[in-house]
């Protein structure tokens, strides 16, 4: 009997009454020949629906401890096949009638391990054994082996957290390698699981393309294949999906792993016009002994916005020098779509290129495949490839079923074995693989309909499902049933294939030596003639010995690792931003530990007068990493001077690669199923928490009913979520990485970037990580607003930078900061930092820089951020060890900062420096003491020799692990202290200032009013824009005491429009003939109230666009103006014109209400609230269900957007029709679900 019969006959069983309930019989799920089969109870209501085993929330879980340990080939089975009503035990007699079925699956089934899943399961087969007492142990049984394990049903009650259940699963993959003897517990760690994802649960998706089910070959059931012996031909034409974005479904590492267990020996990379893929791929293969092959698939100029392909393979180091110079000449013709650029190059151009590469033509989107589509002579492009390339040109052919007019590939193989025999060419085989298997097909039709903006009910993906890595016996068997004349050549064509890889020699090297411009001699001398040492000393009365001994020890090792051009090329960007009046920053990052760094300029933070380590900056292990801030209005200056230098193709930006989230991807998968946007809203809503972190699409729906639901209605978006999270969505742009790199483009590979701010500037094709294990050196040039705030503010008050404070002592700004008005305040802006520092009663510049480091997350769940608000404040408290006095002084005994955590392993645990910084990224990255448990021991050896109790370095140590993965980097904390230091300074004595200068740079409606009100509540009078004055910038009245705001603040009028006004100038005549809104805009500002005071009458008779909201046309001639409560209503429709929450009346409930300033507080609860206050404008939106709304709405205290679905807009019409009519000038009451 085979498993199919079997299953027919469990499905007709009637051997008890469950058989009278039952809505399906629930068989099972996974591979025919599994090595693991998991058997839980009996099923549950889903279960019944569906007919499978464990599809509900225990299902889930299960799925997830199996993908998660990467367990594969195994079945999942029930004891009992029919499911007892009420989910209810089952009995004994029930169990009996059921036991021959599973005895008889197992049998055919035959697996190595069986894993008892509950205490019935485990009972069935050992009935004296107690689950509680088996959890991780195996026993054997004749020739079976069981291991327990507790059913997933008891985890999500809670018995146990969800981490430690999935960790209990790694038990199984242990012993199904190890064989461990029965009654096993030793504590072991866990082997390794493989990259290549577990079985999913069986898709059942709608709308799936009809294409025959499994390809001939491919074995019946969920299984993945096991590890076959060597397939005859090599994959020489596949896209990855960091060059393939958008059009692939598989990691890297699933790539690689997949060739590994279906026998493939080589590979290549042909990415769809892009090379972005090479290293990964490369680094992917080469970890798994799988030879890679680099290479891409040209996209042909064939003219405007039209290209077709071509495969070029790389054969030596002169092919991939070639492969670099056609990709560079293929970025001067582009197009794009959507939201790629295609890079496109002539027949000609590659020919000129062709020494070292080999040349295929592709698929049935090729180079001829077009000119045979058009019916058009291929004979000269032959000629011109074949010129070119010599025997290293071949014809490609594919094994699909293609039928469609136009794309017929038995037709074109056809046409290709001609071409063939007539040109006397070889041939090769290959499957244009984008996804690993036929079951992932309908996950690439995804990734394409994300990526093209479509749903399900559109077309999307190709017509079949062998676009993948087959293996040879599944292309015999297509090529015999689709292509009988390819069929009898299939031997040569899978030697070609080989013969190509034997070709192949070229890598990728592991380290591309000095890439970076200029001579480390010459930068050497420029940076010693810079130090001005003994000035340094003299000014701060320093020891000279401290001094020059640190500046030695620096300069040893930037000198021996070869640093000096990099400081030297740091230098030369702050130097010509010194002398073009480009604001830049004191400092960001670690930095601000190196005191040759100080005294060259480059930072402002003096290292021993603030006791930060430049071993937390600089190791011999590490490449430095000077981040720089500077204006952000000018940072493009700052790359413009690079490429002026060094040359504009010597210079790149860097990529970054973005993966879906788990809220993105419910979004993306979610709209491509058209699932109501309402119901993705609440769905994603759960997977945030007050903490700021992001759960797991798994988390939420085993504990939230919401996402439960959610989840039960839509399994296919869940399914594919979970299929597709962690996959690359799209390409970014690094925000502030770039690249200097002498003959970069012949050096590394390069894209082009399609962004306005840098449209056709390079981008390396490789992220940061890797530039930088190739020896790619990465500047971080930064734009930081704050900076043009403050280079304002000290203009428009006559001063200069030098006019700051360098002794941030002045016991006024910390009175200031106490105060509470610190909107605009660098670092110490929000509501959460400025209760905070109400509380703490700052007196020194130290506080403020404790401040920026435990106001965050993590230190304030933790408990530390209040210990050190209690311990300044007069708490007793002491020092656990004498030792710590002298690194923890500052910080009242706390350990905040990681160059603390250095110093207790330098000086306490003895170790080197070198060894603290390593010690400390352990702790900061570390899951627990596992992984520091070496460092642990010679620890304790240390503290004891330094004079610690075993007691003492318990206490401490625990401390460290606790608190040390929140601390922060002092350098940093120093510097951004300083830059909060001197905008609360330049708030406090130059008020009107710094207020204009904050307006202008503010783009944020919100955070605009929040400056606008706070400058009114200073006694400063705000006024809006004037045609007396126009002005696109907010300016200031020093004598008057009054700001008026720019026409850059006014919502609507943008900067074409702007121009218009300003040109007008107080030509009132001019202003009446712009555009209708606009002139209606400016009137209800008071723009033109100096013309005519009565607003009204300016409007009066004037015809209007017929979607405004007030329809002042139909309004009676009358010479009466609007009321002051109206005029100010339309005011603030359109500028950042703030009410008082004081004006709002009672409404009885006060233990629901909030103030929407609570929004803006990390820290806020996911939990509706109400509120009373106005709306001030609105927007319409039609679709299948109606009419929504989105309401601007605001109390005084912050601005924000509604949003109101068709069913709620129809539940409160009546509100909303006064809204639309605008008849509703009063506070409403609103629920607000954040």
């Amino acid at each position: 009997m085979d498993l199919k019969t079997l299953s027919s006959e469990i499905k007709a069983c009637q051997k008890c009454d469950l058989c009278k309930t039952r809505t399906n019989t629930v068989t099972g799920r996974g591979s025919p020949n599994p090595d693991i089969v998991f058997i839980g109870e009996a099923p549950g209501a889903d279960e019944d629906a569906q007919g499978k085993p464990f599809v509900g929330r225990s299902g889930m879980l299960l799925d997830r401890c199996i993908r998660e340990n990467g367990i594969k080939d195994y079945t999942i089975l029930n004891i009992i096949k029919c499911r007892p009503p009420e989910n209810r035990k089952p009995t004994t007699e029930e169990i009996e009638a059921c036991k021959p079925w599973l005895e008889q699956q197992l049998e055919l089934l035959n697996p190595k391990i069986i894993v008892c899943l509950g205490a019935t399961s485990l009972n069935f087969f050992f009935p004296n054994k107690k689950i509680s007492e088996s959890i991780g142990q195996t026993f054997t049984e004749g020739d079976r082996r069981y291991i327990g394990l507790y059913h997933p049903s008891y985890c999500l009650r809670g018995a146990i957290k969800i981490e430690d259940y999935i960790k209990s699963f790694e038990r199984v993959n242990f012993f199904l390698e190890n064989g461990q003897m029965e009654g096993s517990r030793e504590t072991l760690a866990p082997q390794p699981s493989p990259l290549s994802p577990p079985i999913a649960p069986e898709p059942q998706m709608p709308q799936r393309s009809k294409i025959p089910s499994g390809l001939p070959g491919e074995p019946a059931g969920l299984g993945t294949l096991k590890t076959s012996g060597p397939q005859s031909y090599i994959p020489l034409h596949l896209h990855t999906e960091r060059g393939s974005v958008g059009d692939v479904f598989r990691t890297d590492d699933e790539l690689a792993e997949d060739l590994v267990q279906k026998g493939f020996s080589a590979c290549a990379c042909t990415d769809h016009g892009s090379l972005s893929g090479l290293y990964y791929f490369q680094e992917a293969l080469k970890k798994r002994n799988i030879k890679p092959i680099l290479g891409i698939e040209c996209y042909i100029n064939e003219g405007p916005r039209e290209a077709s392909h071509l495969v070029l393979l790389v054969k030596n180091e002169v092919g991939y020098k070639n492969l670099l110079k056609i990709h560079t000449l293929s970025k001067k013709t582009t197009h794009k779509i959507f939201n790629k650029v295609y890079q496109k190059i002539s027949i000609d151009d590659i020919c000129k290129h062709a020494e070292g590469l080999i040349c295929s033509s592709a698929c049935i989107s090729g180079v001829l495949a077009r000119r045979w589509k058009r019916g058009e002579p291929v004979d000269s492009v032959i000629n011109k490839l074949h010129s070119a390339f010599g025997d290293d040109f071949y014809l490609e052919l594919q094994p699909n079923r293609l039928k469609e007019s136009g794309a017929d590939q038995e037709r074109y193989n056809e046409f290709i074995l001609s071409l063939a025999k007539k040109y006397n060419l070889k041939c090769i085989i290959t499957t244009d693989s984008h996804y690993n298997s036929p079951e992932d097909k309908h996950y690439h039709d995804l990734v394409k309909a994300i990526n093209y903006r479509k749903t399900i009910n559109d077309r999307i993906g190709f017509g079949d499902d062998t676009f993948c890595n087959l293996t040879t016996e599944q292309i015999d068997n297509l090529l015999k049933s689709n292509h009988p004349k390819v069929y009898p050549l299939r031997e040569e064509l899978y030697k070609n294939t080989q013969e190509i890889a034997d070709k192949c020699s070229f890598e990728l090297p592991l380290n591309l030596g000095d890439t970076l411009i200029g001579d480390e001699k010459e930068a050497q001398q420029n940076i010693l003639s810079r130090l001005n040492i003994e000035k340094y000393i003299q000014e701060n009365g320093y020891d000279p010995q401290v001094v020059n001994e640190r500046v030695r020890k620096e300069l040893d090792l930037i000198f021996k690792r070869g640093f000096a051009k990099y400081f030297d090329k740091v230098l030369d960007m702050c130097d010509f931003a010194d002398e073009t009046g480009i604001p830049r920053g004191p400092g960001r990052g670690s930095v601000g530990g190196s005191l040759v760094a100080y005294l060259l300029g480059i930072t402002k933070v003096d290292p021993l007068r603030f006791n930060t380590l430049w071993e937390r900056f600089l190791s011999p292990s590490r490449t430095p990493d000077i981040d720089m801030d500077f204006s952000a209005a000018k940072r493009e200056a700052i790359i413009g001077h690079l490429k002026l230098k060094h040359g504009n193709t010597n210079i790149s930006h860097i990529i970054t690669f973005n993966e879906w989230s788990d809220k993105s991807i419910i979004r993306d998968v979610g709209r491509v199923y058209e699932v109501p946007l309402s119901e993705i809203n609440k769905f994603t809503k759960e997977l945030s928490t007050k903490t700021a972190e992001t759960l797991k699409i798994e988390d939420v729906i085993l504990t939230s009913k919401t996402a439960a639901e959610f989840a039960k209605k839509y399994p296919d978006v869940i399914d594919a979520a979970l299929r597709m999270k962690g996959k690359i969505r799209h390409i970014g742009m690094h925000a502030a990485g770039v690249v200097i790199c002498k003959d970069l483009e012949n050096t590394i590979p390069t894209e082009l970037y399609d962004r306005e701010e840098v449209r056709n500037s390079l981008i390396c094709s490789w992220e940061k990580d890797a530039l930088e294990k190739l020896g790619i050196i990465k500047f971080d040039v930064l734009g930081l607003s704050i900076l043009d705030v403050i280079d304002e503010c000290l203009k428009s008050a006559g001063l200069t930078w030098k006019d700051l404070p360098e002794d941030f002592a002045d016991p006024k700004v910390f009175e200031f900061l106490k105060s509470g008005k610190t909107a605009g305040i660098f670092q110490f802006g929000s509501q959460l930092v400025s209760d905070y520092l109400r509380k703490l009663n700052p007196d020194k510049f130290e506080d403020l820089v404790a401040t920026n480091a435990l106001c965050r997350p993590g230190p304030l769940n933790s408990g530390m951020s209040f210990d050190y608000i209690d311990r300044k404040g007069g708490k007793e408290w002491d020092y656990d060890h004498p030792k710590l006095e002298p690194i923890a002084r500052d910080t009242y005994g706390i350990i905040a900062y990681q160059e603390q955590i250095m110093r207790v392993a330098h000086e306490i645990g003895g170790f080197s420096m070198v060894e603290s910084e390593k010690f400390l990224k352990l702790v900061a990255k570390s899951k627990g003491r596992d992984a520091i448990k070496e460092k642990e021991d010679q620890f304790l050896q240390g503290a004891l020799a330094s004079g610690f109790t075993k007691e003492q370095f318990v206490n401490l140590f625990e401390k460290i692990l606790e608190f040390g993965r929140y601390s922060f980097n002092l350098s940093h904390s120093v510097e951004y202290s300083m830059l909060g230091y001197f905008t609360s300074w330049l708030k406090l004595y130059y008020p009107i200032e710094f207020y204009t200068a904050l307006i202008n740079s503010e783009k944020d409606e919100t955070l605009s009013l929040a400056f606008v009100k706070e400058a009114m509540d200073s006694g400063i009078v705000i006024k809006p824009p004037s045609i007396e004055s126009p002005s696109e910038l907010t300016s200031f009245d020093k004598e008057k005491n009054i700001i008026y705001l720019g026409l850059n603040k006014v919502k609507g009028i943008g900067p074409e429009e702007m121009k218009k006004v300003l040109i007008a100038g107080k030509d009132f005549g001019k202003l009446q003939r712009i555009k209708k809104n606009i002139f209606q805009t400016l009137v209800e500002i008071g723009y033109m109230d100096s013309v005519e005071r009565n607003r009204k009458q300016l409007l009066e008779g004037k015809e209007l666009s017929k979607n405004t909201l007030w329809a002042w046309s139909t309004e009676p001639n009358t010479t009466g103006d609007w009321s002051e409560e109206e005029r100010n209503f339309r005011l603030r429709k359109h500028l950042p014109w703030p009410r008082s929450f004081d004006e709002l009346p009672e409404i009885g409930y006060d233990q629901y209400r909030k103030k929407l300033s609570t929004l803006k507080e990390e820290t806020v609860e996911n939990k509706a609230f109400l509120s009373v206050g106005w709306v001030y404008d609105f927007k319409a939106y039609n679709n299948a269900t109606g009419t929504s709304y989105t309401l601007n709405y605001e109390d005084g205290t912050n601005r924000v957007i509604l949003n109101m679905s068709a069913p709620l807009a129809r539940r409160h019409n009546d509100i909303l029709s006064k809204i639309i009519s605008g008849e509703q000038t009063d506070p409403i009451m609103v629920c607000v679900h954040p």
